[in-house]
C-alpha cells in the first residue's frame, strides 16, 4: 500500500503536521538529518506554501518519504519545490470549477445569486474562490448561500421575512482566560460593532459580554431573544463548540448540544456571524455537516455566517468591518459578505455592466490569496440587517 493516495482524514493529518510550526519542527527532526538552520529554514518555507483548506489535495505516501530522506543540501528545495505544486491554489480552484460549475454555466444564464445544496465533503469546498480559465472568481460573477438542503433555506428565509418586534443584538469578543488564548483583534472587533450600532434605531438593545465576564453562562444569557448575534471568539472543530471564558479548561466549551437544549428563543429571522475559526467545518453525515453552523439553525437562527479554515485575524477584521458596512447599507447577508469578501482580495467594482448576465464587472490589483478572503460562506435563508426590506423566497 506504499503507492496509496492519501484520503481525507490522512490528508487532515498531514495539513496539520505541516502547518503546526513546533510540531512540525519535531517532526523533521526526527525524519530528516538536517542542521537547526536548515530545520528553521524549511519551516517556514513550508508554512509559506502550504494553504490549509486544500482537503481534496491528493500525496502520495512514497513521493512523500522519498522527498524527507534526501540528502543535505538537496532534499529542501526540493521538498519545497514539492508541498507547493500539491498544494498549488489556483491549480486546484481551477480544477474544482471545471468540474463542479463549468458544466452547469450554460444554465446559470441571467442569474445573479446560486444557492448550493452540496454533498457530504463539498461543503468544505470554498465555493466563493472557484477560478475559471480566465482567472475569474466565482464570486465575482454571483453572490453565494450554502444550505443543508433547498427546504431548510425556504424555510429559513420566509422566517426571515416575517420577524417583527424588539431588536436585540448579542456581541460576544474575545473570551478570556481559556486553554486556547487570547483571539488578536477579536475585542476591538467586538467594541467596534457595538459603537457601529448603538448609537442607531437599528437595534433596541446591544448586548456586549468581553474578556472575562464572556463566561457560558453569561453568554448563553446574552443569546437569548437576539435578532442579530456576532461571536468574535474561538472555535474548537474537534468538539463542535465555541471556546468561552474559563479558568477550567472542562467549563470552556459551549457546544452545539448545549446552544440547541437551551431554548434560547433566537428571534425569528436571526442571523449569527461566527468570526471564528473553522467554524464551518464538522463531522460528514448523510445530510451534510454536523457543526457549529447547524446547531445556530437548529437553534433557531434563520442564517449563519461561518468559516471553512483559520483566516489571519487582520484580514478578519477587515472584511468583517466592510461586511458591516454593506450591511447597514440595505445589502443581505449573502450580499454584504460578497463585497467584502471583493474588497479584501482587492478585486475593485467597475460600475459598468458585465456580460449577459448584467453584473458588475472587476479588475484585479495586487490581489491577495483566496486563504486571506474565501475561507467564509453564508448557511442558510437569506437575511438582512433589523429595520431593512426583507428578501423575497427561494
Amino acid at each position: 500500500m506504499e503507492d496509496a493516495i492519501v484520503k481525507s482524514g490522512d490528508v487532515d493529518d498531514v495539513k496539520a503536521r505541516i502547518m503546526e510550526v513546533e510540531r512540525l519542527r519535531a517532526w523533521i527532526k526526527s525524519n530528516i538529518q538536517c542542521s537547526k538552520d536548515e530545520q528553521d529554514s524549511v519551516t517556514s518555507k513550508i508554512v509559506e506554501t502550504v494553504s490549509s483548506w486544500c482537503d481534496l489535495s491528493k500525496i502520495n505516501k512514497k513521493t512523500l518519504a522519498k522527498l524527507t530522506s534526501l540528502s543535505d543540501g538537496v532534499w529542501m528545495d526540493d521538498f519545497c519545490s514539492q508541498v507547493n505544486q500539491l498544494f498549488d491554489e489556483k491549480r486546484i480552484l481551477r480544477e474544482l470549477h471545471d468540474i463542479l460549475i463549468a458544466p452547469l454555466l450554460s444554465s446559470l444564464q441571467g442569474a445573479s445569486e446560486l444557492l448550493i445544496v452540496p454533498h457530504k465533503d463539498l461543503f468544505f469546498v470554498p465555493w466563493a474562490a472557484l477560478m475559471d480559465q480566465q482567472q475569474t472568481y466565482l464570486v465575482q460573477s454571483f453572490t453565494l448561500r450554502v444550505a443543508p438542503s433547498l427546504r431548510t433555506a425556504r424555510m429559513k428565509t420566509r422566517a426571515s421575512m416575517s420577524s417583527a418586534g424588539p431588536k436585540k443584538l448579542c456581541i460576544v469578543g474575545d473570551p478570556y482566560p481559556n486553554s486556547v488564548g487570547p483571539l488578536p483583534h477579536a475585542l476591538e472587533e467586538a467594541r467596534e460593532l457595538q459603537a457601529r450600532c448603538e448609537d442607531k434605531a437599528r437595534f433596541e438593545r446591544v448586548v456586549l459580554v468581553t474578556g472575562e465576564e464572556a463566561k457560558k453562562h453569561a453568554v448563553m444569557e446574552a443569546l437569548r431573544g437576539s435578532q442579530w448575534v456576532h461571536l468574535a471568539c474561538h472555535g474548537k472543530l474537534e468538539k463542535n463548540s465555541l471556546v468561552v471564558s474559563s479558568s477550567d479548561e472542562q467549563e470552556e466549551d459551549l457546544s452545539m448540544e448545549e446552544v440547541q437544549s437551551a431554548n434560547l428563543g433566537l428571534a425569528v429571522g436571526s442571523s449569527v456571524v461566527l468570526s471564528a475559526c473553522n467554524t464551518g467545518r464538522g463531522s460528514i453525515k448523510g445530510e451534510g455537516v454536523i457543526g457549529i453552523a447547524r446547531g445556530f439553525l437548529a437553534a433557531g437562527a434563520s442564517a449563519t455566517l461561518v468559516s471553512l479554515w483559520s483566516i489571519e485575524d487582520s484580514s478578519t477584521r477587515q472584511l468583517m468591518d466592510r461586511l458591516y458596512t454593506n450591511l447597514e447599507e440595505g445589502r443581505t447577508l449573502a450580499e454584504a459578505l460578497r463585497l467584502a469578501m471583493l474588497s479584501v482580495a482587492n478585486l475593485d467594482l467597475e460600475a459598468v455592466q458585465g456580460s449577459d448576465r448584467g453584473l458588475l464587472t472587476s479588475r484585479r490589483k495586487e490581489e491577495r490569496s483566496a486563504r486571506s478572503w474565501a475561507g467564509f460562506v453564508v448557511v442558510g435563508g437569506s437575511t438582512k440587517f433589523p429595520d431593512s426590506s426583507m428578501p423575497g423566497p427561494v
